[in-house]
């Protein structure tokens, strides 16, 4: 699991960047905005709602299961595209 959060939102193009931190070393995610539960609408302008506005607007960190692939390195640095991100399921939470 990892605790990602967004460090550049570029809605022109609808991609995101997310980073995360394990101490050794530094990963960077470009991740596309099709796959979050904002949306565009019918002038093509990508949408956030009351779920995902902390995570992207307030750079809010989330923690998330994901499955990526490296597309380069550079020193401590990893830069990798998601081939998923889920929130986890937190057991005994009741609402």
């Amino acid at each position: 699991m990892l605790n990602l959060q967004v460090v550049d939102l570029d809605e022109a193009v609808g991609i995101m960047k997310l980073t995360a931190n394990d101490g050794a070393a530094k990963l960077l995610l470009h991740c596309s905005l099709d796959n979050f539960s904002g949306k565009a609408m019918g002038d093509g302008k990508w949408r956030l709602n009351s779920t995902n506005y902390a995570f992207f607007r307030d750079k809010v960190p989330m923690s998330f299961e994901t499955v990526f692939i490296v597309t380069a390195r550079d020193g401590d640095r990893l830069f990798g595209s998601p081939l998923f991100l889920k929130l986890p399921i937190s057991k005994g939470v009741i609402l």
